[in-house]
């Protein structure tokens, strides 16, 4: 049987290194994840998702233990890529392109769940995913991580609403609006294709 998440932080608050790193185990795939997906390939996802738990180790004693963890790092994760953007809001984000093997699958599903014509090549749907992600640049930090948190990482409403720190109405709004824009920015840059 699997260690709950209150025990593991009830005992790493106690000091327990193992439990730390078995906290650090079951979550790293996600933060290393939201990372990736908001911030591109590069030195800088390992670099926030070390910052992540670094963080977490220093903070672990306002954790409530009543609440989802993966949600608390999530929204720590979330901080800190935003924090990272800001930083570097004069660099340009890396490109989401250079995908391992398992991110390019999940990428190839979204565009295979949303295109509206028969199945897409492979070439058609790394074309796609760029023009994605040059319109995702658009966005706002905000609008670009619930996008991230949602469409990327398949997270629940509720739970990226206690992420950014607003309610699920509003995460919603925000991701209608962001979809309704992303969409008006792709169908501009496909008829530019043309």
């Amino acid at each position: 049987m699997q260690t709950s998440d209150a025990e593991l932080v009830t005992r790493a608050m106690e000091g327990d290194r193992e439990a730390f790193r078995a906290i650090t185990e079951r979550y790293q795939r996600l933060v290393f994840s939201i990372a990736y997906h908001y911030m591109g390939s590069g030195n800088d996802v390992e670099d926030i998702a070390q910052d992540v738990f670094l963080r977490f180790f220093q903070s672990i004693h306002r954790y409530d233990t009543s609440r989802p963890l993966k949600n608390w790092l999530g929204k720590i994760t979330a901080n800190r890529c935003l924090d990272e953007l800001r930083r570097q809001r004069s660099n340009p984000v890396h490109s989401m392109a250079e995908l391992d093997t398992e991110e390019g699958v999940d990428i190839n599903e979204l565009f295979a769940k949303h295109a509206s014509t028969g199945s897409m090549s492979e070439e058609e749907s790394e074309r796609c995913f760029q023009l994605l992600h040059t319109a995702m640049l658009g966005l706002s930090d905000k609008d670009r991580m619930a996008f991230v948190l949602r469409e990327m990482e398949d997270l629940e409403y509720s739970q990226i609403a206690e992420i950014l720190g607003t309610s699920e109405v509003a995460v919603r709004i925000r991701l209608s609006r962001t979809r309704q824009k992303l969409e008006g920015e792709l169908r501009r840059m496909f008829d530019e294709q043309l």
